[in-house]
Formats: structure tokens, sequence, C-alpha cells
């Protein structure tokens, strides 16, 4: 008997069987699709490719603006409704096996890559690093890890009721931050944590929004409120940092929400090309790098140092790499536990 492939998962993990809105994929594509060239450039970075130093840093500080902000806003839009009709256990369960395990595995998935790679790699790995810890998390495996934190500590209060999980949400996208501005997170711990209490107000932003956007009468003036707040922010932002330099909250936190109004609000929301890395955004974010990584060093082994075939095979393998063998995965008994 054939094995059915499962549906691929959103970046953000709503609850399976929802239904689902065109619009948020839609947003999920696009920020996937930034994460991939964002990735790409700064792997070319690390690499004897001569990049414009003044074109990197404002292309690099534009995405890092908002790009992972934006998925913290989205994951909270579903957040309320997801936990209000989970039981623990399987809110637990889903947890460890769609976000932890996938973390786990890719982590010596991507040790192992860069062990074999050796010298081609911008940084290499010897074979002595897979015994590494999977916590800190590995690079950009972060992200499952700061989501998985957060999500577990917001569904303490909403499997209470839904005004403790308000509550309890607000406090601690209050507290979180604080802690780490005052500097009150353990050092032994700080490296593991501060990525879920910095993102924290991002998802709490997101399910505060998520009623009137899901549910609530939409108004076209909306979308090009979004618009403006998102070339807003890009406008405003210093989008040449200094090392080190964080982005502003507010201005991440408007061009999130305004990216997401603006692909609400046109047809940027039914297009199917970010509709569909949107459903596939989860195995993407996990699987790109591996990809891209692999055609920066392919071309390069040829001398290839052209900056925009780079970048443009680059972000074409870190998406359809994924999307070619998400399908062949679901077919194997790893597949899920993989992310595919």
């Amino acid at each position: 008997m054939p094995i059915q492939a499962p549906r691929p998962e959103p970046l953000d993990l709503p609850p399976r069987g929802a239904a689902r809105e065109s619009w948020l994929d839609a947003a999920r594509g696009i920020g996937i699709l930034l994460v991939v060239l964002g990735h790409a450039l700064r792997g070319l970075e690390d690499s004897p490719v001569a990049l414009d130093p003044g074109l990197f840093a404002t292309l690099d500080a534009a995405i890092y603006l908002f790009h992972m902000p934006l998925f913290f806003v989205l994951a909270g839009i579903t957040f309320p409704r997801s936990a209000q009709r989970r039981p623990a256990t399987a809110f637990l369960r889903t947890r460890l096996t769609r976000l932890l395990l996938p973390m786990l595995l890719w982590t010596y998935v991507f040790l192992a890559f860069r062990a074999l790679a050796g010298s081609a790699a911008n940084h290499p790995a010897g074979l002595e690093d897979l015994l590494r810890w999977p916590l800190p998390p590995y690079q950009h495996l972060w992200f499952l890890w700061a989501l998985f934190l957060i999500q577990m500590a917001a569904f303490a209060g909403f499997a209470g009721s839904r005004r403790l999980g308000w509550i309890l949400l607000a406090v601690l996208s209050v507290a979180g931050p604080a802690a780490l501005a005052l500097y009150l997170v353990p050092h032994a711990v700080i490296k593991s944590v501060e990525p879920a209490l910095s993102h924290l107000p991002f998802f709490a932003v997101g399910a505060l929004i998520g009623v009137p956007l899901l549910v609530g009468r939409w108004r076209p003036w909306l979308g090009w409120a979004g618009l403006a707040a998102f070339g807003a922010s890009l406008a405003l932002a210093d989008l040449s940092p200094a090392p080190g330099d964080r982005p502003a909250f507010l201005l991440s936190l408007a061009a999130a929400v305004g990216l997401i109004a603006m692909v609400r609000g046109s047809a940027l929301g039914r297009t199917r090309w970010a509709v569909t890395l949107g459903r596939n955004s989860l195995f993407i974010y996990l699987a790109h790098t591996l990809f891209s990584s692999a055609t920066r060093i392919a071309l390069l082994a040829v001398g290839i140092e052209d900056v925009a075939l780079h970048v443009t095979l680059g972000v074409a393998a870190g998406v359809a790499g994924p999307l070619l063998a998400a399908p062949l995965l679901r077919r194997t008994r790893i597949g899920a536990a993989l992310g595919a």
C-alpha cells in the first residue's frame, strides 16, 4: 500500500486540520524567501566572492530588520485558537515532534555536512564536533527552540483560561526583554533563552492582532496602511548598522505587521508561489542552507565568483532543493522527524 504524504507544515505550525488562510501562507512564503536570500548573502560574505560592502550591509540590515520577527508574529496569530483546542498532552507531543525532534536531528545533519565539506565550508567542522550538545541551538535552528519555549510558556496560561492566557502572555512579553536589559538572566543559560525572551513581544502582538485579522471584517485601507508602515519602517531604519547593533523593536514590529497587513489585503495573499513556499516553510527553513552552501561550494570549485550568479543560483537551490526533497522524504519513516 503506498504511503500517503502528510500535508506540508508551515514554519509557525498552526493546528493540524485547521482551516487554511492563504494569506497567512503567502506571508510565510515571502518571509522564508527572505530567509533564504539573507543566509545566501551571509554565506557569500564569508567566502572568496567579492561582495560590495555597502550594498551587502544595506540588504542584510533590511532583511534582518523584520524577517524573523515576522515569523513570531505569524506564530502568535494562530496560537490562541490552537492552544484552546488542544489538550495538554497533545500540545506537548506535537511541539516535541514538530519542533524539538527536527532541531535535534538537523543539528547533526549540518555538522556532518560541514565535516564532509572540509575546508570548502566557510566554517569547517570536524568529526569531533558531532559530539556537541544540541543546546544552545546550532545556527538558524535557534528559531525552533525559541518558538518551543514561547509556546510552552504561553500554553500554560491558555490551558487554564483565555483570560489567564492573555495575562500571562502580557506579563512574559514585558518581563522577558526587561530581564535581558537588566542582565538578570544567568550567564549559563543566556544563549539558550535570549532568542525566546527577546522575541516574546512579537509573538504576543501576533496573538493580539490575530483575532481581528482572522475573524474581523477586513477594510481595504488596512492593506494600504500596512504598505505604508512597511515602507516607512525600512526608510526610518538604520540600514548600515555597526556590528553588534540590533534593530529598534518598534521598527521591526511595524515592518512585520505592515507586511502581513499588506499581504492580507492584496493579490499577494493569493499568489500560488508564495502560498506554496509558505506551506513548505518549515522544511525550507531547516534544509535550505545545505542546498545553498552546496551550490556555492560547487561554483567556487569551478572558479565561478560572479556575485549575481551566486546569489541567483544559491537562492534558487535553497528553495527548489527542499521543495523537491520534501515529497521524497515524506515517503520514508524519517520524513516527519526531519520536518518534511
